[in-house]
């Protein structure tokens, strides 16, 4: 069984230990109240240790990248970062990414939901002739998230203060004014800290050794921030309406369809992997599937892939869920038929059935029929 680096400073602040995929994850802490209530009006602490990092590195590497991913990485200078998502030929989501420049030749990509070895395999068969040599960092590197209206202030606190956001210019050539999702990245020796929401309040992602990840922890949580388990941040994502790989994004999901090309797609970068269907969707407008959410009127979370029905028609499919107290809200992809705020439609798993009501995302505050405790 695999656990986090942060497994006993997490078990001495209260941590509920479950398995998931074969490793250890905290669940939650001790009041899963105060956990939600940080990340909306203070700070919230996240492990995302088990997350893995990849090193690429070579004069080819950014030119290469720009081929594979959907963002521009090719523009991307050393201290940027922006996100971008892994593409099949017909511009189907395979995973998440964080992408951050640290030297003119060299990336690091911060997985999400991809395990390193399988992202080095599958750009391995793309390398030909490139000067591209990758890198699987994972034991030596890590990454942490705070989130909240306070990060930016706690940060501060520890001697990190965030870098300021500027927009980045747009190429002379551009026919599209698209702003491209760039984040400047504070450095504070051998930790890197970035703009990243990871909930509706926002806040920031840290890259740094492992041999530090516990004094971080610590200094972190000392400073004032919460820890918060994988149950209070999928409340908070959830009520942000952010996708995330793989929970929301079945074999053929697609960006537009889950509300995430302003973040993670540039349409002025030139050819990718799955360029063709994302342009031509971009243009013609042509989705007939969007991720919305649901406010449901009972106290159990629905399953994924339960299926969402308006007068007996079926019009979507849940992708994921959280319950808070009483409140229980998912995000589900749903057909043109059901995107209308306030709709009252059912879900069906099986022989149980629940009301629900559709929501704009992020979920408006005391949207639908649940209600927190």
């Amino acid at each position: 069984m695999i656990k986090t680096g942060l497994f006993a400073a997490m078990g001495a602040a209260g941590a509920v230990f479950v398995e998931r995929d074969g490793a250890l994850v905290a669940e939650r802490f001790r009041d899963l109240p105060a956990e939600c209530a940080a990340g909306r009006s203070g700070v919230a602490l996240y492990d995302r240790s088990l997350c893995g990092v990849v090193s690429m590195a070579g004069r080819d590497t950014k030119r290469f990248c720009n081929g594979m991913f959907s963002n521009n990485v090719r523009d991307l200078l050393p201290g940027q970062s922006n996100r971008s998502v892994m593409l099949d030929d017909k511009g189907r989501i395979q995973g998440q990414l964080g992408v951050w420049c640290v030297e003119p030749d060299r990336l690091l990509i911060a997985l999400e939901g991809v395990k390193p070895e399988a992202f080095i395999e599958r750009y391995d068969r793309y390398i030909i002739a490139d000067d591209v040599e990758m890198e699987d960092l994972s034991g030596e590197l890590a990454q942490l998230s705070l989130q909240g209206p306070g990060a930016a202030a706690l940060l501060a606190r520890v001697g990190m203060p965030v870098a300021e956001e500027v927009a980045a210019a747009q190429p002379a050539q551009a026919l599209v004014v698209q702003p491209m999702a760039v984040h400047p990245v504070a450095r504070y020796g051998d930790i890197r800290v970035v703009r990243r929401a990871r909930s509706r309040a926002g806040g920031y992602d840290l890259l740094l050794p492992r041999a530090e990840l516990v004094a971080a922890w610590e200094a972190l949580r000392e400073a004032g921030a919460v820890p918060a388990g994988e149950e209070a941040q999928e409340v908070l994502r959830i009520e942000a309406g952010l996708a995330r790989w793989p929970a929301d994004m079945g074999e053929r999901a697609l960006l537009h369809e889950l509300r995430m090309v302003a973040d993670y797609a540039n349409f002025n970068k030139g050819c990718y992997i799955g360029q063709e269907v994302i342009n031509r969707l971009d243009v013609m407008g042509q989705v007939t599937k969007k991720l919305w959410g649901l406010e449901v009127g009972i106290d159990a979370i629905p399953p994924a892939g339960a299926e969402v029905r308006l007068g007996g028609e079926a019009v979507g499919v849940v992708s994921s869920g959280a319950r808070e107290g009483r409140r229980v809200r998912v995000l589900a992809v749903l057909r043109k038929a059901a995107w209308k705020p306030g709709l009252e439609v059912g879900i069906y798993a099986g022989e149980r059935s629940a009301p629900a009501v559709v929501c704009e995302l992020p979920f408006p505050d005391g949207a639908g029929a649940g209600e927190a405790a």
